[in-house]
């Protein structure tokens, strides 16, 4: 075992688990990839769960658009399958990777041995809601939340996940650096397709996304989630009056196409001409024919960024 990548653990909730397999099936997996290696293991066909998850870099996309250099701190919260942290940790001085689900830094973890990367540190952790982590004020220049802030005010129910994201928010601040930034990748409230025929990506419900959140709110209940609606995602302009909130501006946008989670364009969202050209050239490669003919309308009427899927938010601190 590799000593400079040990896990260390500081959550206190050691119950929470997520991922897209079973325990059992991820703990078969880091066992065979201990004794066989992760490549050789990840080729089994039993395991084609984590292909997708684990081997590509394409979620990883955005990291070439962030002002990151070879002195970088990184923050990556919430790291999952490492498809973040490694690439990263080839760019930076030092990565920090933080998930809730031990067995999702295991699988992380064995990965980075493979590659021979050691300029991560794998920690355990409480989920993001609790704000528990070991790290001191002003110790990061870059703290990533792809794909995550959404989740955050699911596991503390104690308040609004309003409130919740709100308070991780103004906690981040503490550990950033003044002139450090924070990523945020996540879904538009305000995507049309949430009105056609794409479900809630979080509730698997129908417009639930869109709708009042009370209402929506009595749409999982009445499905059996007994705390309700919790998945807060929101409009540009929900984004960006929380982020005000928090004392943070959005220094930079963009808009990760097709989504955050497969961006196979990072558009500026002051790079006007670019998204001229996606629209006349290039959707065609990433959306459905409806899909690209509805994205062109609201282009050329001024309205791109407010219906777009997702966003990439680059947040600096209030001067």
């Amino acid at each position: 075992m590799d000593t400079k990548l040990d896990i260390k653990k500081h959550a206190t909730k050691s119950h929470f688990y997520w991922g897209v397999s079973t325990k059992e099936e991820i703990s078969n997996f880091i066992e065979l990839s201990r004794k066989k290696g992760f490549f050789n293991a990840i080729k089994e066909e039993k395991f084609d769960v984590f292909k997708k998850y684990a081997l590509p870099d394409d979620r990883a996309n955005f990291i070439d658009y962030l002002p990151i250099n070879k002195n970088s701190s990184v923050l990556d919260l919430g790291s999952g399958y490492g498809n973040i942290t490694i690439p990263i940790a080839k760019k930076v001085k030092e990565v920090y990777a933080c998930d809730g689900t031990f067995e999702l830094l295991e699988f992380s973890r064995e990965r980075a041995i493979a590659e021979n990367i050691s300029n991560i540190h794998f920690i355990h952790i409480d989920p993001v809601d609790y704000c528990n982590t070991p790290f001191k004020n002003g110790m990061f220049d870059v703290i990533i939340l792809n794909g995550v802030f959404e989740w955050i005010g699911t596991e503390d129910t104690s308040k609004s996940p309003r409130e919740i994201q709100l308070k991780v928010l103004e906690y981040l601040s503490s550990l950033l650096k003044d002139d450090g930034f924070i990523y945020i990748g996540i879904e538009n409230r305000w995507w049309p397709m949430y009105l056609w025929n794409t479900p809630d990506p979080h509730s698997k419900k129908m417009y639930t996304a869109i709708l009042p959140r009370f209402l929506s709110d009595l749409v999982m209940r009445f499905y059996g989630q007994k705390n309700g609606y919790r998945n807060y995602i929101y409009s540009f302009w929900g984004y960006k009056k929380l982020f005000k909130s928090a004392n943070f501006d959005i220094k930079n946008l963009f808009f990760p196409l097709k989504s955050y989670r497969n961006p196979k364009y990072m558009l500026n969202s002051k790079d006007r001409e670019g998204l001229r050209d996606l629209v006349n050239n290039k959707f065609h490669n990433i959306f459905h024919w409806k899909v690209v003919l509805m994205l062109g309308f609201f282009y050329y009427l001024g309205l791109f960024k407010y219906i777009t899927h997702s966003y990439g938010f680059i947040l600096t601190k209030f001067k």
